[in-house]
């Protein structure tokens, strides 16, 4: 199981040729669905003491298509038909 064989891997592209660039990670793109928040947390972007708080999400990081870590998300690319 890796990162290269699941369907929400999209791997960074040249831009020119649209092509793989293998020498950079790609993204997980599964689509994350966020809970709706009750008004007792901070909005995004109040203003308190003169600075600005917000609610801190998960940041996506880059992934490589090797990555053979376990993932619970991992879902196998359809085979391509011709």
């Amino acid at each position: 199981m890796r990162c290269g064989d699941c369907k929400h891997y999209k791997p960074v592209r040249n831009p020119e040729t649209n092509r793989p660039l293998p020498s950079q990670g790609g993204n997980c793109m599964y689509p994350v669905e966020w809970p709706k928040l009750p008004k007792s947390f901070i909005p995004d972007r109040l203003r308190i003491w003169g600075a600005y708080q917000g609610i801190q999400y998960p940041q996506r990081r880059a992934v490589w298509k090797d990555n053979e870590e376990s993932c619970e998300m991992f879902e196998e690319k359809a085979e391509l038909t011709r």
